[in-house]
C-alpha cells in the first residue's frame, strides 16, 4: 500500500517534452504502475532516450514517484514533500537502535516528533532540494530498519 502524499511541487510532463497526448497518458500510467525503483529508472531512461534531457517538472515527477515507491517499501503512512518542508509520517515510533542508525546515515539535522507515531521533519529551500532531501531521509530510514 502506498503512503498518502502531499506536495506543492510542480511535477508533470510538459507538452513541449511529450507532445502526443496518448503517449503522455501512457507514460503517466506507466509511472503510476511502477512499484520498484528499478522500474522507475527504466521509465526515466526510456523518456530520456525518446524525448531528451528531462526538464525540471519531469525530474520532479520522477523524483516524487521514487519517493512514493520508497515510502511504500518502508510502510510509511504519509509523505509531505513541499517546497519548504519534507515530512515523513512513520505510523510508529522508531526504536532507539533504529534512531541511532538513522541519525548516523543522514548528512544533516532533522526534527523528530515522537509519541506513538514518529514524524521526521526537515525544512527545505526549494522543490529540487525537497525531492533530494526526501530521498536521503528514506534511504537513511531503510538503512536504520535493516540494521546497518
Amino acid at each position: 500500500v502506498e503512503p498518502r502524499m502531499a506536495t506543492d511541487i510542480q511535477a508533470w510532463l510538459p507538452e513541449e517534452y511529450v507532445p502526443d497526448p496518448r503517449e503522455k497518458m501512457n507514460l503517466y500510467k506507466s509511472l503510476a504502475d511502477a512499484r520498484t525503483l528499478e522500474r522507475v529508472e527504466e521509465i526515466a531512461a526510456e523518456m530520456a532516450d525518446r524525448f531528451g534531457k528531462h526538464p525540471d517538472p519531469v525530474r520532479h515527477l520522477l523524483g516524487l514517484r521514487r519517493i512514493r515507491v520508497l515510502g511504500a517499501q518502508q510502510r510509511l503512512e504519509k509523505l509531505t514533500v513541499r517546497q519548504d518542508l519534507v515530512q515523513l509520517d512513520l505510523g510508529r515510533d522508531l526504536k532507539k537502535s533504529e534512531l541511532q542508525r538513522f541519525m548516523a546515515a543522514i548528512p544533516f539535522q532533522v526534527e523528530f516528533v515522537m509519541g506513538g507515531q514518529t514524524r521526521i521533519r526537515r525544512r527545505s529551500p526549494g522543490p529540487g532540494e525537497s525531492v533530494s532531501t526526501a530521498l536521503i531521509l528514506l534511504r537513511g530510514l531503510e538503512q536504520a530498519r535493516k540494521g546497518g
